[in-house]
Protein backbone atom coordinates (compact mmCIF):
# COMPACT_ATOMS: atom_id res chain seq x y z
CA UNK A 1 0.00 0.00 0.00
CA UNK A 2 2.60 2.40 -1.02
CA UNK A 3 -0.29 5.15 -1.35
CA UNK A 4 -1.85 4.82 1.83
CA UNK A 5 -1.29 7.05 4.63
CA UNK A 6 -3.06 6.65 7.46
CA UNK A 7 -7.06 7.00 6.52
CA UNK A 8 -6.11 8.73 3.69
CA UNK A 9 -5.30 7.04 0.03
CA UNK A 10 -2.84 9.41 -1.98
CA UNK A 11 -3.68 8.58 -5.33
CA UNK A 12 -0.93 9.67 -8.48
CA UNK A 13 -2.02 11.65 -10.81
CA UNK A 14 -1.43 10.00 -13.72
CA UNK A 15 -3.18 6.38 -13.98
CA UNK A 16 -7.02 4.93 -14.20
CA UNK A 17 -9.51 4.60 -11.71
CA UNK A 18 -11.67 1.29 -11.55
CA UNK A 19 -14.71 2.37 -9.20
CA UNK A 20 -17.29 0.41 -7.84
CA UNK A 21 -19.52 0.71 -4.82
CA UNK A 22 -22.54 -0.92 -2.65
CA UNK A 23 -22.09 -4.41 -3.18
CA UNK A 24 -23.89 -5.00 0.06
CA UNK A 25 -23.21 -8.98 -0.12
CA UNK A 26 -25.89 -8.99 -2.66
CA UNK A 27 -24.72 -10.71 -5.97
CA UNK A 28 -21.27 -12.95 -5.54
CA UNK A 29 -21.98 -12.85 -9.46
CA UNK A 30 -21.77 -9.30 -9.92
CA UNK A 31 -18.47 -9.08 -7.55
CA UNK A 32 -17.17 -11.88 -9.34
CA UNK A 33 -17.47 -9.11 -13.05
CA UNK A 34 -15.99 -6.17 -11.21
CA UNK A 35 -13.03 -8.96 -10.45
CA UNK A 36 -13.00 -10.08 -14.06
CA UNK A 37 -12.45 -6.22 -14.81
CA UNK A 38 -9.96 -6.03 -12.15
CA UNK A 39 -8.08 -8.52 -13.74
CA UNK A 40 -8.60 -7.32 -17.21
CA UNK A 41 -7.03 -3.78 -16.53
CA UNK A 42 -4.90 -4.42 -13.16
CA UNK A 43 -1.57 -2.89 -14.17
CA UNK A 44 0.96 -0.45 -11.98
CA UNK A 45 -1.25 2.66 -13.28
CA UNK A 46 -4.81 1.54 -12.93
CA UNK A 47 -5.94 1.49 -9.21
CA UNK A 48 -9.30 -0.40 -7.95
CA UNK A 49 -11.59 1.04 -5.96
CA UNK A 50 -14.15 -0.01 -3.51
CA UNK A 51 -16.17 2.93 -2.23
CA UNK A 52 -17.54 0.90 1.02
CA UNK A 53 -20.29 -1.24 1.56
CA UNK A 54 -19.13 -4.58 0.73
CA UNK A 55 -21.35 -6.21 3.31
CA UNK A 56 -25.09 -6.69 4.72
CA UNK A 57 -27.25 -7.47 2.10
CA UNK A 58 -30.30 -5.99 3.35
CA UNK A 59 -31.61 -8.76 4.84
CA UNK A 60 -31.68 -11.07 1.97
CA UNK A 61 -31.32 -15.35 2.88
CA UNK A 62 -28.56 -15.90 0.12
CA UNK A 63 -26.10 -13.32 1.62
CA UNK A 64 -22.52 -13.72 0.44
CA UNK A 65 -21.01 -10.95 2.52
CA UNK A 66 -18.64 -13.10 3.99
CA UNK A 67 -17.60 -14.61 0.90
CA UNK A 68 -17.11 -11.18 -0.50
CA UNK A 69 -15.60 -9.84 2.31
CA UNK A 70 -12.97 -12.14 2.61
CA UNK A 71 -11.93 -11.82 -0.79
CA UNK A 72 -11.89 -7.82 -0.61
CA UNK A 73 -9.54 -8.87 2.08
CA UNK A 74 -7.22 -10.77 0.44
CA UNK A 75 -7.06 -8.20 -2.62
CA UNK A 76 -6.06 -5.89 -0.03
CA UNK A 77 -3.46 -7.36 1.17
CA UNK A 78 -1.84 -9.11 -1.94
CA UNK A 79 -2.15 -6.08 -4.38
CA UNK A 80 -0.92 -2.58 -4.00
CA UNK A 81 -3.35 -1.02 -6.48
CA UNK A 82 -6.18 -2.06 -4.39
CA UNK A 83 -8.11 0.03 -2.43
CA UNK A 84 -11.56 -0.59 -0.04
CA UNK A 85 -12.68 2.22 1.50
CA UNK A 86 -14.68 2.38 4.61
CA UNK A 87 -18.11 2.24 4.34
CA UNK A 88 -21.21 3.20 6.83
CA UNK A 89 -21.78 -0.33 7.16
CA UNK A 90 -18.88 -1.96 7.76
CA UNK A 91 -18.40 0.98 10.08
CA UNK A 92 -21.40 -0.20 11.90
CA UNK A 93 -18.97 -3.46 12.82
CA UNK A 94 -16.61 -1.51 14.52
CA UNK A 95 -18.24 1.13 16.30
CA UNK A 96 -21.39 -0.86 17.24
CA UNK A 97 -23.75 1.70 15.64
CA UNK A 98 -26.36 -0.21 13.93
CA UNK A 99 -27.31 0.39 10.46
CA UNK A 100 -31.51 -0.05 9.44
CA UNK A 101 -32.55 -1.11 6.34
CA UNK A 102 -36.19 -0.51 6.97
CA UNK A 103 -36.77 -2.32 10.67
CA UNK A 104 -34.17 -4.55 10.05
CA UNK A 105 -30.76 -4.21 12.40
CA UNK A 106 -28.01 -5.13 10.08
CA UNK A 107 -25.31 -5.65 12.40
CA UNK A 108 -27.51 -8.08 13.95
CA UNK A 109 -27.86 -9.62 11.26
CA UNK A 110 -24.31 -9.98 9.94
CA UNK A 111 -23.46 -11.24 13.67
CA UNK A 112 -26.10 -14.04 13.42
CA UNK A 113 -24.63 -14.77 9.42
CA UNK A 114 -21.32 -15.06 11.45
CA UNK A 115 -22.62 -17.77 13.69
CA UNK A 116 -24.19 -19.49 11.24
CA UNK A 117 -20.93 -19.91 9.28
CA UNK A 118 -18.47 -20.35 12.11
CA UNK A 119 -20.19 -22.07 14.72
CA UNK A 120 -18.49 -21.65 18.25
CA UNK A 121 -15.29 -19.48 16.36
CA UNK A 122 -18.16 -16.68 15.27
CA UNK A 123 -16.78 -13.87 17.76
CA UNK A 124 -12.94 -14.52 16.44
CA UNK A 125 -14.22 -13.96 12.90
CA UNK A 126 -15.97 -10.58 13.87
CA UNK A 127 -13.02 -9.77 15.80
CA UNK A 128 -10.53 -10.35 12.68
CA UNK A 129 -13.07 -8.61 9.79
CA UNK A 130 -13.44 -5.53 12.74
CA UNK A 131 -9.86 -5.35 13.05
CA UNK A 132 -9.21 -5.60 9.17
CA UNK A 133 -12.43 -2.70 8.94
CA UNK A 134 -10.22 -0.45 11.05
CA UNK A 135 -7.12 -0.47 8.83
CA UNK A 136 -9.12 0.83 6.02
CA UNK A 137 -9.30 4.23 4.71
CA UNK A 138 -11.77 7.01 4.41
CA UNK A 139 -10.78 9.05 1.81
CA UNK A 140 -9.71 9.42 -1.75
CA UNK A 141 -7.37 12.37 -2.05
CA UNK A 142 -6.44 13.39 -6.18
CA UNK A 143 -8.89 13.23 -9.33
CA UNK A 144 -7.30 11.13 -12.06
CA UNK A 145 -8.10 11.50 -15.65
CA UNK A 146 -10.01 8.37 -16.43
CA UNK A 147 -12.53 7.13 -14.33
CA UNK A 148 -15.68 3.99 -14.79
CA UNK A 149 -18.06 3.95 -11.82
CA UNK A 150 -20.33 1.03 -12.16
CA UNK A 151 -22.76 0.14 -10.30
CA UNK A 152 -24.70 -3.20 -10.63
CA UNK A 153 -23.67 -5.33 -14.07
CA UNK A 154 -26.20 -5.97 -16.64
CA UNK A 155 -26.33 -8.89 -19.01
CA UNK A 156 -26.62 -8.00 -22.47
Amino acid sequence: MSNYNGKLVELPKKGKAIVFTDIHGINLDDYDGYMDIWGEYRNENTYFIITGDFIHAMGKKDDKSIEILDSVKQCWEDNENFYPLIGNHEWSTISNISVYNGSINQFLNFKELLRERFGSRWNRKLDEYQEFFKKLPQLLEQLIKSLLVMRGLQEN
